[in-house]
């Protein structure tokens, strides 16, 4: 069984955005070996690629639009929001209270988007562009093959 265009597109873009965040995080660990856990390096690849697999659904397929610009706007949503959801995985994976997540999630998603948001967020703006272009040449190069 096989997934719709859609949703494979969508997961293909998570993994996309994971991979690319994957990168930043490593360059960042290399710059600074102290900065990171890895507890804090998987919750940045995981939160990009649910954020980036999230908002490229909501974004570009289910407009049924894959423009470069619907992919740009995917990716700074993405490059955005990942920061939130990074902290708050973070927190669930230190303590599964979330009591305590709350005000980390919300305390910790503004510094760090201001902070690290001027590489991050360009990059993943970049990255939704650069997987709508390929998205929409692969689209072409199978138009009038049909289906098996």
């Amino acid at each position: 069984m096989t997934l719709p265009d859609g949703p494979r597109v969508a997961l293909l873009a998570g993994v996309v955005y994971a991979g690319v965040a994957g990168g930043v995080v490593l360059a960042f660990d290399a710059l600074a070996p102290t900065l990171a856990a890895p507890v804090l390096e998987a919750s940045a690849v995981l939160s990009a690629f649910v954020v980036g697999a999230s908002t490229w659904y909501v974004v570009v397929e289910r407009a049924d639009e894959r423009t470069v610009f619907r992919g740009a706007v995917g990716g700074l949503l993405t490059g955005s929001l990942s920061h939130f959801t990074m902290w708050l995985f973070y927190g669930v994976a230190l303590t599964p209270e979330l009591f305590y997540v709350a005000p980390l999630f919300l305390t910790t998603g503004v510094p760090s988007l201001l902070v690290f948001g001027v590489v991050t967020v360009p990059l993943a703006t970049a990255t939704g562009a650069a997987v709508a272009v390929v998205e929409s040449r692969t689209n072409e190069s199978r138009a009038g093959v049909p289906d098996r």
